[in-house]
């Protein structure tokens, strides 16, 4: 288990919690409420495990979403869309792809602000109005993909990996929704292998 907490920051993340028994699992929501009292958001994040749902649910914690674990490394990098029109964000064009992001993403923790004000941690590749936030620090993850059409998020991906490998980078991640089939069929596409699965689920604090 980890817990993270972001100073100054109303957020709370707690990663692979699985509680013995209820009964455990309710002295450590009481205990994690006593230690972080101003935290108004909490993630509950699994990967590879069975979520606890149902406690889950008793406190007010909502399924977010549902992902496979996908992976690409270089020798299997399979690029099949077309590539042009696609540009790397910059300090110089970061704000209109602000607007864009925290529209398109309003309830991300990576807001377009904390995105800028580290953004040599980030590439963002973008054609008209879609875009791919990858994570570009220890690890290398796709945070954001979104485009209309299924070719678009090809060429986006298939430019990030190519990007990362080029870069020395020895794979890629994708938290592939569950729920989109044509994702999937698309990641498997481009070379990506399930190595795993994640789930979270968020509480609102209320009265906050």
């Amino acid at each position: 288990m980890q817990i993270i907490h972001v100073d100054n920051e109303d957020y709370l993340e707690v990663k692979n919690y699985t509680p013995e028994n209820p009964d455990a699992f309710r002295a450590f929501w009481r205990e994690l409420n006593e230690k972080y009292p101003y935290c108004k958001t909490c993630d509950f994040v699994f990967n590879n495990l069975t979520a606890p749902e149902e406690l889950l649910n008793e406190i007010g914690a909502e399924k977010m979403d549902s992902c496979l674990e996908m992976r690409i490394e270089p020798e299997d990098f399979r690029c099949t869309a077309p590539l042009d029109n696609i540009s790397l964000v910059t300090p110089e064009t970061s704000d209109s792809f602000a607007g864009l992001h925290d529209r398109t993403n309003p309830d991300m923790y990576w807001t377009s602000g904390r995105i800028i004000a580290d953004l040599s941690r980030w590439r963002i590749f973008r054609r008209d109005g879609a875009y791919l936030l990858l994570s570009f620090n220890t690890d290398t993850e796709v945070y954001a993909l979104e485009a209309e059409d299924i070719q678009t998020k090809a060429a986006l991906l298939s430019v990030a990996a190519r990007y990362a490998f080029n870069a020395g980078k020895d794979g890629v991640l994708w938290m592939v929704d569950d729920g989109k089939p044509d994702e999937i069929e698309l990641a498997y596409r481009l070379g990506f292998k399930q190595t795993g699965t994640s789930a979270s689920y968020r509480y609102i604090r209320k009265d906050r």
